[in-house]
């Protein structure tokens, strides 16, 4: 704590010339934060509306507006989570899987996949895919409630649903 009869910018500025970092404090010990009148940049114009570009592809903007209907649907209707189709988690050979996703995709429906998570726990999924690239699938997930990408060598089979 110092003391001065100085001003207290004035002692605070000596201080931070000579290398130190000091903060000024009220008689109650509160410290004084004080803004600077001048900016340290100029301010930018604000950015044009026309210039803002829309990354996001048309299928997944599609996934998050299902994700979002939905989320809004189980609250208004106090719904239960979703539950798993009975019988066994789907299993099918990886060109099967594909072809049925791929099918999935552009008829817009849901199915119902096995998938195997990075620790090796099996579960299955409800999903309406968006998307199929680069090894991923993305799709909107009702057993979570959100699009998620899965792994498409992760995954052990599809069934449809009706």
């Amino acid at each position: 704590m110092i003391a001065s009869r100085s001003s207290r910018a004035t002692l605070v500025d000596s201080l931070r010339a000579m290398g130190y970092a000091p903060v000024a404090e009220s008689l109650d010990g509160d410290v004084i934060v004080s803004q600077l009148d001048a900016r340290r940049t100029d301010v930018a114009p604000p950015a044009r509306a026309s210039a803002v570009v829309n990354a996001l592809d048309d299928d997944v903007v599609a996934a998050a507006v299902r994700a979002m209907r939905a989320g809004d649907s189980a609250h208004l209707a106090r719904l239960t989570p979703v539950k798993e189709p009975g019988g066994p988690v789907p299993r099918s050979p990886n060109t099967a899987t594909i072809a049925l996703l791929q099918e999935a995709i552009r008829q817009g429906t849901r199915v119902w996949i096995g998938y195997v998570d990075g620790q090796g726990n099996a579960t299955s999924r409800i999903l309406e895919p968006a998307r199929m690239e680069g090894g991923y699938l993305t799709a909107y997930d009702e057993t979570r409630a959100a699009v998620h990408r899965f792994a498409l060598h992760r995954i052990t089979g599809v069934s449809g649903l009706t």
